[in-house]
C-alpha cells in the first residue's frame, strides 16, 4: 500500500470487483489506505479506481495468510463469495470451500494481523416468515447459501476478534463490466431489448442501492463499530413492484413485466418470502437513512447520465 498519512486507517476489501466492492473503492474516505482483491487474474484490470489491487484466491490459504501479512489492514471487509444462490444450491462443495473455507482462511489472517473484520453477510440467513426482522433475530435458512453464512457468521462471532456483520439485502447498482448482473441491471437490459420478463409478486423486501450500504459500511468503520447490523432501503416492495419502478424510472414500458407467483419458477432454489428488515439500529448508531426505491434507482440514473 502507498505511503499513510497520520492517522490514516490501512482497509483492505476483498472481492473488489464485485457490486458491494466497487461502490466501497468509489465512495471511500479520503483518509483511508484503501486495498482490494480481484479474483480470478482475468478481472487484473476491471477495477477502474486509484488502489492497491492484489490477486486473491480467498480458499488457497497459505497464499491468502501471505498476502495479508504483507498488507497489514487494520479493517478487513470481506465481500468475496459465490452469491449466486441457484449456483450454491446446485456446487455444494465448491460453494462450501469459497464461502465458508474462504471466510474462515479470512478469519485465521485477522488472527494473525489483529485486524478488525468486516463480515458481508445476507438476509438469506433468515426464512421470510416474521417481517420485518431486526439484528437479534433468530435465524433460519432456507436454501444452502444462507444455511453457509449462518455458519460463518457463527465462526465471525467465536474468533474473539473484532468484527462488524453487514446484513445487506437485495442490492442494486450500476455493476463493472466483468461482473455478474443485479435485478436491476439485468431486468435494464432485458427491457432495452424488447423482451417480456416474469417477476414475483409474492416475494418481499426492501431493495438496497449498493452506494447507501457501501456508505453504511464505512460509517461503522469510522466509529468503530462493532456487533450485527442490519442495512436495507426504505421501502418494502415486491420483486414486481420494484421492476416496475424501475421500468418507471429509467423509461422502459412496464407492459413488458408480467407478475407471476414464486411458484412459478419451480427449478430454483427456494426463497424466504418476506425478509424485510427493520433498519432503526443504523439510523440511531451510525446516522444513515437509506433511500427508498425510487430515489435510490433516480440516484443510479442519474450517476450514469453524469458519466455519459
Amino acid at each position: 500500500m502507498a505511503l499513510m498519512r497520520k492517522n490514516e486507517k490501512k482497509v483492505f476489501i476483498t472481492g473488489g470487483t464485485g457490486l458491494l466492492g466497487h461502490y466501497l473503492i468509489k465512495t471511500a474516505p479520503d483518509n483511508f489506505s484503501l486495498g482490494c482483491s480481484f479474483f480470478p487474474a482475468s478481472k487484473r484490470d476491471a477495477i477502474p479506481y486509484n488502489c492497491d489491487k492484489r490477486y486473491m484466491d480467498i480458499g488457497e490459504k497459505k497464499s491468502l495468510l501471505s498476502l495479508l501479512r504483507a498488507v497489514k489492514p487494520d479493517y478487513l471487509v470481506h465481500t468475496a463469495a459465490l452469491a449466486d444462490v441457484d449456483y450454491v444450491e446446485r456446487n455444494k462443495d465448491e460453494a462450501r470451500y469459497v464461502n465458508l473455507g474462504g471466510t474462515l482462511n479470512i478469519i485465521e489472517a485477522c488472527k494473525e494481523n489483529r485486524t478488525h473484520l468486516i463480515y458481508i453477510s445476507s438476509n438469506a440467513v433468515f426464512d421470510g416468515e416474521n417481517p420485518p426482522y431486526a439484528e437479534d433475530a433468530g435465524t433460519n435458512p432456507i436454501n444452502y447459501y444462507g444455511e453457509l453464512k449462518v455458519r460463518e457468521e457463527n465462526a465471525v462471532i467465536k474468533s474473539g476478534l473484532k468484527y462488524t456483520i453487514i446484513r445487506p439485502i437485495l442490492m442494486y447498482g450500476w455493476n463493472l463490466v466483468l461482473e455478474r448482473k443485479n435485478p436491476v441491471t439485468w431486468l435494464i437490459e432485458s427491457l432495452k431489448k424488447g423482451v417480456k420478463v416474469k417477476m414475483v409478486d409474492d416475494i418481499f423486501c426492501n431493495p438496497l442501492f449498493a452506494e447507501d450500504c457501501a456508505g453504511a459500511i464505512w460509517r461503522a468503520v469510522m466509529l468503530g463499530k462493532e456487533g450485527v447490523f442490519h442495512v436495507g432501503g426504505n421501502d418494502e416492495v415486491s420483486r414486481y413492484e420494484f421492476a416496475c419502478i424501475t421500468a418507471e424510472v429509467f423509461g422502459f414500458d412496464k407492459k413488458l413485466i408480467e407478475p407471476v407467483k414464486n411458484s412459478y419458477f419451480a427449478q430454483i432454489s427456494p426463497r424466504p418470502k418476506n425478509t424485510t428488515y427493520c433498519i432503526d439500529k443504523i439510523r440511531r448508531e451510525l446516522n444513515i437513512f437509506p433511500r427508498g426505491v425510487r430515489d435510490g434507482l433516480e440516484a443510479m440514473k442519474a450517476a450514469k447520465d453524469a458519466s455519459a
